[in-house]
């Protein structure tokens, strides 16, 4: 079992991921924006990081950093429908540079989030 926080602004996807962790046995926490998931960050340790690229208040890459911060050993998962190439360095690529461990692209299929989440805590043992 992992403790697992979900950062996700689309409160039906963040509800079935939730849901679906919680039938595999993980205990999990939701939140919509990405200020409140550096708050929970601060509160509590978690496991795995499952956390949307574009959040009001602040985005997916700075939860990530946040939460190597003030995680021992986070396991980020970073989620997007897209991620935008702001420059000529590709952000998949600025992602894993501040520890993210894996990034999937939106829609994600439940089994692989599962995989993914049983993955990186097996990672972590």
């Amino acid at each position: 079992m992992a403790n697992v926080l979900i950062a996700e602004d689309e409160e039906d996807l963040a509800l079935l991921w939730r849901s679906a962790l919680e039938d595999a046995g993980h205990a999990v926490d939701v939140v919509h924006d990405g200020a409140t998931a550096v708050q929970a960050l601060q509160g509590k340790t978690y496991d795995v990081v499952i956390v949307d690229f574009v959040m009001p208040e602040k985005g997916g890459l700075v939860v990530s950093g946040m939460a190597r911060v003030f995680q021992s050993h986070p396991h980020v998962i970073l989620v997007s429908g897209r991620l935008p190439q702001v420059s000529s360095v590709d952000p998949a690529d600025i992602a894993k540079q501040i520890g993210v461990a894996k990034v999937l692209p939106k829609p994600v299929d439940v089994d692989r989030l599962l995989a993914e989440v049983d993955r990186e805590t097996e990672l972590g043992r």
